[in-house]
């Protein structure tokens, strides 16, 4: 008799991540730690392979949801003096991924600042302050944009959506038949949108611990996995 399925291994994340951070050298002050540990907020794992490119995110603002970055917004990097950054018609710079059309949307919308404002000298260039005289872009321009779909925004996984445990083997890592080898890409790094990646945390130091499992899952005959519940959309 013809088998029409087969038994492979699919790889999983499951709950045995966790992250830890520390600084170099010396032990830190209290409130420097408070600033290192705002590095783990902003830290990403991506895994590439042949099931795709999913970004694991262990930190999010809300516990089980994607952060759901923005992936535009104004800063304060070139130069970094207190204020968000303005190109040469003195007009403040929508840095980022997003539609062209933004700028028409926007090109009646700037508004002339008339306040002297004193320079922002945090740490963080996304908390900056309008120059005086330039062509601003409030913050109610920018949730407009976004709200019109225009900004584009990162799409990340929580372990909920990854573990084992999720609706039993939705969304695998990996997929490999037995006796071969497959390659996946496991990329870490900080997300440079998170509102929490600032330059408080430039001297942090992480450690990252990965636990994976292995669990059957049958497959057809082109080859490709078949799961009992539907791929998470978009995968």
């Amino acid at each position: 008799r013809k088998q029409s399925m087969k038994k492979v291994i699919a790889i999983l994340l499951i709950l045995v991540m966790s992250l830890g951070l520390c600084a170099f050298g010396s032990p830190v002050r209290s409130s420097a730690k408070e600033n290192l540990n705002k590095a783990v907020k902003a830290v990403r794992i991506s895994f590439l392979s042949n099931m795709g490119y999913k970004i694991y995110e262990p930190n999010p603002d809300v516990a089980g949801e994607s952060s759901n970055t923005r992936f535009a917004g104004r800063l304060d990097v070139n130069p970094w003096d207190g204020y968000y950054d303005t190109n040469s018609a003195n007009t403040e710079i929508l840095y980022g991924q997003y539609d062209e059309r933004v700028h028409s949307v926007l090109e009646n919308r700037y508004t002339i600042v008339n306040d002297h404002n004193q320079p922002n000298k945090s740490a963080n260039s996304f908390l900056a302050e309008h120059r005086y005289g330039c062509h601003a872009l409030s913050d109610g321009d920018i949730a407009s944009l976004d709200a019109a779909g225009l900004i584009a925004h990162e799409r990340t996984y929580t372990l909920d959506r990854l573990g084992v445990n999720y609706e039993g083997t939705k969304s695998p890592l990996l997929f490999i038949k037995a006796n071969t080898v497959e390659r996946v890409v496991i990329s870490i790094y900080c997300e440079g949108w998170d509102l929490d990646c600032t330059n408080a945390a430039y001297l942090a130091a992480m450690k990252v611990h990965l636990g994976f499992s292995a669990r059957y899952a049958p497959y057809g005959h082109d080859g490709k996995p078949i799961f009992t519940h539907p791929a998470p959309e978009g995968d």
